[in-house]
């Protein structure tokens, strides 16, 4: 008498299956995208057949279930190819999802939300294979930690790949759309649905996304300067608006009176009336110190285009903005993000430029475009003009965003200044963005609040600046 052998220890064999007797694995995160790739493979399989079989393991009573292959199986299906070769797995259930994830993860193109979803399945995997362990924490530690040096991620960075699959369907789309960044979207992840929900159409209202902190820099570093007893002129130089709609001018609100109405007076020499374009900030709660802004709106998009054929075309802002000067300590320009007109003309207006910096790879290339942009103003229109500093947001306490920051310190720190202080991430800033309240009254006490009061001590002159100094000195003696 022999002993059966378990249908999960059987060795696999390859076959040639009927493309109907295949299905797709279930709760498969991979999408399949008929995009110009999809197209290459379609033709590629046209010409040369299928080169790599398709994965797959019996299904009891349907078939057979696809594991990895579901692209090359689709691609069969559009060409009208009735059999595909495969190999056959007699794997069980956790088996399958491990090899499922591994067999995509690698893919040159694949979406935060397809890997968030793949790493929660692979874990939960993992778990189920290693449930005889006693500590629950424990287990999820050891399982991410395996996990992380088989698809060569850090455990912290997988564990916030999984924290996306708790954001409403809704941001995770924006998330893959990339309309919001990764960390952001992390960040918003530990917000509850209904605020989540409130964050979306928020940001629907606002055409808004979280982004470097652009907008919240300057928003809170204006409160926190009028809160020090300073006079303070924000103007929303951006045509998205996002600064009026913190000031409480919602973009549906088609004000008669923004900045580029005061742009268009400049441009055609028409006399400004005292204070014009001037609104204070609206808030529904008493803490918040109201503050003296211009606003904006996409008309402002519109005019860039007419300016190009404009005489003196880079330095209109700055003569709107000379009625002001004897009225405010402090004017505050939000600039619009792009390179181009409405960027010259900030740069040609200001005494001084602080840029906000997230410590990502991709930031030094925007970096590089915006030193470039300035040096060329300073050169041709505003010799006085310098770079007050550089300002790292959205850190926090992982590998690599010490990483990135420290990257950006040993870049720019003999150049320029680096802000000591740094705006960490936190979900208080994304709850602050969603009820367009400045982060430093809407939870004083957390960490990130603490540091836009650090930051704007600094921007005075005051307390950690010293230490920048002094740091900047060591590096240019290193």
């Amino acid at each position: 008498m022999t002993k059966k052998t378990s249908p999960a220890y059987r060795a696999s064999k390859e076959e040639t299956i009927p493309i109907n007797k295949l299905h797709p694995f279930s709760n498969h995160p991979f999408h399949i995208r008929h995009d110009l790739e999809f197209s290459e493979l379609v033709d590629s399989i046209s010409e040369s057949g299928i080169i790599t079989p398709i994965i797959v393991r019996p299904k009891v009573g349907v078939g057979y279930e696809v594991i990895s292959g579901h692209r090359r199986w689709e691609a069969c299906k559009e060409l009208g190819i009735e059999s595909i070769p495969a190999r056959v797995e007699y794997i069980d259930d956790d088996e399958a999802t491990i090899l499922m994830v591994n067999s995509n993860i690698q893919r040159e193109h694949v979406l935060p939300s397809e890997k968030a979803f793949a790493y929660k399945m692979r874990m939960e995997a993992m778990k189920h294979q290693g449930k005889a362990t006693s500590s629950q924490l424990g287990t999820k530690l050891r399982t991410l930690d395996a996990m992380g040096k088989e698809v060569d991620e850090s455990r912290n960075q997988i564990h916030r790949y999984i924290r996306l699959t708790y954001l409403i369907p809704s941001i995770l789309q924006m998330v893959d759309d990339g309309r919001i960044a990764f960390n952001p979207a992390v960040e918003i992840s530990y917000m509850t649905e209904e605020h989540q929900t409130w964050l979306k159409e928020e940001m629907d209202m606002c055409d808004a996304t979280p982004s470097t902190g652009k907008t919240t820099t300057a928003y809170n570093l204006g409160i926190a300067l009028t809160q020090q007893g300073y006079r303070v002129l924000m103007v929303d130089f951006d045509p998205q608006g996002n600064l009026s709609c913190y000031c409480g001018i919602p973009p549906e609100q088609d004000l008669e009176q923004t900045i580029t109405e005061l742009l268009m007076k400049v441009a055609y020499e028409k006399p400004l009336s005292h204070r014009e374009c001037v609104y204070q900030s609206k808030r529904t709660d008493d803490s918040a110190p109201q503050v003296d802004f211009i606003p904006s709106n996409l008309r402002l998009a519109s005019f860039e285009l007419a300016m190009g054929t404009m005489m003196c075309r880079e330095v209109l802002l700055k003569t709107c903005l000379e009625q002001y000067s004897s009225q405010y300590d402090y004017c505050i320009i939000d600039c619009s993000p792009s390179v181009g007109l409405l960027l010259t003309n900030a740069l040609s207006a200001a005494n001084e430029v602080i840029i906000p910096m997230q410590a990502q790879p991709f930031s030094v290339v925007g970096m590089s475009q915006l030193t470039n942009s300035i040096s060329s103003v300073q050169r041709k229109i505003n010799p006085g003009l310098h770079i007050r500093g550089v300002l790292l947001t959205m850190t926090q306490h992982t590998k690599v965003s010490e990483h990135y920051a420290h990257d950006v310190r040993a870049k720019y720190g003999r150049t320029l200044r680096v802000f000591t202080t740094e705006i960490p991430y936190n979900v208080k800033v994304q709850e602050s963005q969603a009820f367009a309240a400045p982060t430093i009254l809407y939870e004083p006490k957390s960490s990130s609040a603490r540091a836009y009061v650090d930051f704007t001590q600094e921007v005075l002159g005051h307390g950690r600046e010293e230490q920048v100094y002094e740091r900047d000195e060591d590096a240019r003696d290193r």
